[in-house]
C-alpha cells in the first residue's frame, strides 16, 4: 500500500504543471489579442516599418515579462501537501483529520516512526484507496479538455 503523501505528491506536481501550462496559455492568447489591436491600428493608422517592428517588439517582451512573473506567481503559490490534504478532509469529513495526521506523519522518516504512526498510515491508505484524489484535487477549469481549449484558441489567434 502506497503512504498518503506520495499519493498526494504526484497530484500537486500535476496540478502545478497544468496551472503553469493554463498561464502560459492565456498569455499567448493575451499576445495574440494584442497583435490583433496593432493590426486594427495599423489599419487606421499608417506606421513606418521601423515602428511597427518596435511596437511589436514592445508587446512581445511586455508578454514575456507578464509571463515570467505569472509562472513565477503560480509556482509561488501552488499550494502545499496539508493545504490539499484539507480539501481532501473537507470532502471527506468521516476521516476525522486522521488524513492529515497521516500527511504529517509521513514527513517523518520510517525507520524513526512509532507503530501507532506506522498502523496511522496504513489505514488511512487503506480508507483512502478508492477515493478518486486526483479528480477531486484538480479543478474543472483545469482539466485536459478545458487546457486543450485554451491552446486551440491561442493557435487560432
Amino acid at each position: 500500500m502506497q503512504p498518503v503523501a506520495d499519493t498526494l505528491k504526484p497530484i500537486a506536481f500535476r496540478l502545478l504543471l497544468l496551472r503553469l501550462a493554463g498561464w502560459a496559455a492565456l498569455c499567448v492568447i493575451g499576445l495574440g489579442i494584442a497583435f490583433c489591436g496593432l493590426e486594427l491600428l495599423e489599419k487606421t493608422l499608417v506606421f513606418k516599418e521601423t515602428t511597427a517592428v518596435w511596437l511589436n517588439l514592445a508587446f512581445i517582451g511586455v508578454c514575456g515579462i507578464v509571463l515570467l512573473l505569472g509562472l513565477f506567481r503560480v509556482y509561488r503559490n501552488q499550494p502545499k501537501l496539508m493545504e490539499l490534504s484539507n480539501r481532501v478532509e473537507e470532502a471527506h469529513p468521516e476521516l476525522m483529520d486522521s488524513f492529515n495526521a497521516a500527511v504529517e506523519v509521513s514527513s517523518i522518516p520510517a525507520s524513526k516512526r512509532t507503530t501507532i504512526e506506522q498502523l496511522l498510515i496504513s489505514s488511512v491508505a487503506e480508507k483512502t484507496a478508492s477515493y478518486d484524489l486526483e479528480k477531486l484535487l484538480i479543478p474543472k477549469r483545469l482539466r485536459f479538455y478545458t487546457l486543450s481549449g485554451l491552446f486551440v484558441v491561442a493557435v487560432a489567434f
